[in-house]
């Protein structure tokens, strides 16, 4: 068996690097993989989300085994099992080679964890293989070699994918920012709208208002007007017929 282990450090946050795994294929990096098919997908009683992916990658048959006749399918499939822990910040991932297990079998393992001291992501790679053969010392290198040479397209790729997120946030925030903005100007034009309307249809109701003022005061001082000359002519009235007899009564006549 052969294993080997590799550590590297992302300046990206833990949540950035999680997210961008799960949108990681396709991309220019990793033209080896030709599907990524998701079989289940559940999240666990204490909030761990559990993944379960089949994975087909396209091999080119190594000269070496071209020259031992040995038979090399140019597709091998790969189940991966992976846990995400939101609570705990760590997502690992496991993958088992599901090709050729009689000849030679590989197993991959890879985590996430935040890097409290610079805020990025430390991500740990492990893989071992076996090999069933005569020749296995020969198969386990060349697979190792091409998992080293593989692993670095993965980073690569995954960096990519990020920089394309990256690039889609800051469109959606230009979009979401400019949007703002013409929903403010529109907000603006309907208050001005309104505005006006509000202001005509106060200068509306100031002219009615004092218009029907208008009108009652006239009402009123034609009411007075007619009162009080019917007031005047009630007097008169009453002085024509009292007066007389006043006159009569005088002793001084």
């Amino acid at each position: 068996m052969k294993e080997i282990e590799q550590q590297h450090r992302f300046e990206f946050p833990w949540k950035v690097l999680t997210f961008a795994n799960w949108n990681k294929y396709p991309n220019e990096h990793a033209s080896h993989v030709a599907s990524v098919d998701i079989l289940s997908r559940n999240i666990s009683p204490d909030g761990k989300l559990i993944t379960h992916r089949l994975l087909q990658l396209k091999q080119p048959i190594p000269s070496i085994f071209k020259k031992l006749g040995i038979p090399y399918p140019e597709s091998a499939y790969f189940l991966e099992m992976s846990v995400l822990d939101p609570q705990t910040q760590h997502y690992e991932a496991t993958s088992v080679s599901l090709s050729m297990r009689n000849f030679v079998r590989a197993k991959e393992t890879c985590c996430f964890s935040p890097d409290p001291e610079s805020g990025g992501t430390l991500f740990l790679q492990k893989a071992s293989f076996t090999a069933f053969s005569f020749f296995a010392k020969i198969i386990e290198e060349v697979a190792v070699n091409r998992f080293e040479a593989n692993a670095a397209k993965g980073r690569h790729g995954l960096e990519s994918v990020i920089e394309k997120i990256s690039t889609e946030i800051e469109k959606f925030a230009l979009g979401a920012k400019d949007f703002e903005s013409q929903v403010s100007n529109r907000v603006k034009e309907i208050e001005t709208r309104v505005a006006s309307k509000v202001k005509e249809g106060i200068v509306g109701l100031e002219k009615e208002y004092s218009t029907t003022i208008n009108e009652v005061e006239h009402q009123f001082k034609n009411t007075l007007t007619a009162v009080e000359k019917k007031i005047d002519v009630t007097l008169n009235a009453v002085e024509q017929s009292f007066f007389p007899e006043l006159e009569s009564a005088n002793p001084f006549c």
